[in-house]
């Protein structure tokens, strides 16, 4: 298992693992490589996937942004977390978790919300 950066190359698989979270078609290729680059615009957008045997079978974004209340602490936020169905119960979303809290720290955030 490898957790790392997600490279544009990355977004098919990643598209494939939003939408059993969304329930939804997902966005169109095109419409993701847009998105793609208007994230990448932001100072600190970055998307993490996990990879067990060269298989994406993992993903979660983290925004960190900066804040004016707790002395311009900056704050995380981990968003759009899934994990494939099918290598659930293996402790992957624990060590991505995990490692997306370790790189908030590293920038360091005051907290780190999540959401689905």
């Amino acid at each position: 298992m490898l957790i790392r950066e997600a490279i544009e190359t990355d977004l098919p698989s990643v598209i494939e693992l939003l939408k059993a979270m969304d329930g939804e078609d997902g966005i169109d290729s095109d419409e993701a490589g847009a998105v793609w680059c208007n994230m990448m615009e932001y100072p600190y957008y970055k998307v993490f996937v996990v990879e067990d045997d060269k298989r994406i079978v993992g993903t979660c974004s983290l925004i960190i942004i900066d804040n004016l209340g707790h002395q311009g602490a900056k704050l995380a936020v981990a968003e759009s977390m899934i994990v494939s169905q099918d290598y659930r119960g293996r402790g992957m979303g624990s060590k991505l978790m995990q490692f997306v809290m370790g790189k908030a720290q590293e920038e360091n955030c005051y907290k780190l919300d999540a959401f689905q």
